[in-house]
């Protein structure tokens, strides 16, 4: 699982300091009503080239002027001026990010800055960008300057994988319309297919919301490998609230190979809390019904083996089961065993399916001690599903869906 979030920070330190409290040129100090300056739009801009030098990364972006380069390690900083009192920065990344947690290291870097208070931060928007999930985020502060309160926000977006992985942050009130039509335009001309993956047979993008607001996405690939395998490849990105204004970043990856069966072979599974590795796991099949598995947990390696007699079904080989079985209403359920390393990485858990009388296609997923509710497509897949979060409610919800399983 690709770390990243360091980096962000360590090339943000010089532009996180949000530009209001560096030469005081805050709209509060300007006798600009917040609201007005909350309320600014950009028209659209003239669209420039993005051709850093030393960097294979090419697209275009608006802007009100010449763009300025500089590279780092593993990424390239591009500086677009937008005519106003504050210039664009994007990053341009070599590899894949964490989302959630390069979102916070750049928070964490502005609430840190000088005599800053943040006030809130907040997801704004996750929608999907040329295939690949993006979030906005929006940082809230107040400082104060020769007697004066300052107010200022920083807009942040991030799109964590592609051709080119990308993210941008703009401090100044206002335009955040014009940040998301700006960056969204960039992300896009970069590209979205990676070259050195493989062709992909289905795509799909969910948004998580946490009592009806946003907080991050949970993004499917599925690619056909040799010899009748699939490799399905799992992403989730969450801001979750914290205690006052403050925001978790919680981000996982799961590879899984799976079978013509649709039995689980081999997998790979990454959490990260905040930025920082919190585990790690492989595993694979050693025999029918006989599993090997290294994991990391806090900088403890453990290594073991697990039984699983009725094999780890992966999703793949329960779609059919489900169709046949509970959605055509010959059966009320169906119970697989899986493996789910964010619930028990030492073993496989029970999966039971089961209709809901909440209308077509209206599903209940217990696994463990976690019951889903939710709606399947007519292949099975869950296209919305909810799940109580202490007194609030976690739902999941389809935005983009590309190609069939």
């Amino acid at each position: 699982m690709p770390r990243r979030a360091l980096l962000v920070l360590f090339l943000l330190v010089a532009c996180a300091t949000p530009k209001s409290a560096r030469d005081g040129s805050d709209v509060s100090l300007r006798r600009m009503s917040v609201a007005a300056a909350r309320a600014r739009e950009l028209p659209e801009l003239p669209r420039l080239e993005v051709a850093p030098p030393q960097s294979a990364a090419r697209g275009r972006v608006e802007a009100a002027g010449p763009l300025r380069y500089r590279k780092g390690e593993g990424a390239t900083t591009v500086t677009v001026p937008l005519g106003t009192d504050s210039e664009l920065v994007c990053f341009l990344y070599e590899t894949p990010l964490d989302a959630a947690g390069a979102l916070l290291s750049v928070a964490r870097a502005v609430a840190s800055t000088g005599e800053l208070k943040t006030e809130a931060m907040r997801v704004t928007d996750v929608r999907e960008v040329g295939g690949v999930p993006a979030i906005f985020l929006e940082v809230d502060y107040r400082t104060r300057l020769q007697g004066v309160v300052a107010v200022g926000q920083v807009k942040m977006m991030v799109r964590s994988a592609g051709t080119v992985p990308v993210l941008c942050a703009h401090d100044e009130l206002g335009y955040a319309e014009s940040f998301k039509r700006i960056t969204t335009g960039l992300a896009v001309s970069l590209g979205a297919v990676d070259p050195e993956r493989l062709p992909e047979r289905f795509n799909e993008i969910h948004v998580v919301r946490l009592s009806g607001n946003p907080v991050g996405f949970s993004w499917r690939r599925v690619s056909d490998a040799k010899d009748r395998l699939r490799i399905v490849e799992t992403t989730s990105s969450l801001l979750l609230p914290r205690d006052g204004s403050a925001l978790q970043a919680q981000d996982s990856t799961q590879v899984l190979v799976s079978d013509a069966e649709g039995q689980t072979l081999q997998l790979s599974y990454a959490q990260a809390h905040d930025g920082a590795l919190s585990l790690q796991l492989e595993a694979q099949r050693a025999r029918p019904g006989l599993y090997q598995f290294v994991l990391t947990h806090e900088g403890k390696q453990l290594d073991g083996t697990f039984r699983a007699r009725r094999g780890l079904t992966s999703e793949l080989g329960v779609l059919p089961q489900l169709r046949a079985q509970v959605l055509s209403g010959r059966e009320e359920r169906l119970s697989v065993d899986v493996y789910q390393p964010a619930l028990d990485p030492l073993g496989p858990v029970e999966a039971v399916y089961a209709r809901e009388g909440g209308g077509q296609g209206a599903v209940t997923l217990t696994v463990g001690a976690s019951k889903v509710r939710g709606t399947v497509d007519a292949q099975g897949v869950l296209e919305r599903s909810e799940v109580a979060m202490d007194a609030s409610t976690l739902t999941s919800e389809r935005i983009f869906l590309q190609g069939a399983l």
